[in-house]
């Protein structure tokens, strides 16, 4: 959360000053292996709820 914070805080300044999202446009790894981590995250979880549905479970989703 706290790369995901400082990446929007920056995307903010530099659309301010800059018309441009600076903080999304950086190379930095743990961006990259932050957004890599909630892609595998919420696939499984889109799995598990597909399977929930698919099971008859009716209770909401995850």
């Amino acid at each position: 959360m706290a790369v995901q914070d400082r990446t929007a805080r920056h995307d903010v300044d530099g659309v301010f000053w800059l018309g441009l999202p600076v903080g999304s446009m950086m190379d930095d790894t743990d961006i990259k292996a932050g957004e890599a981590k909630i892609g595998e995250l919420k696939g499984n979880m889109d799995a598990i709820n597909a399977a929930r549905r698919k099971g008859g479970c009716v209770a909401g989703t995850l």
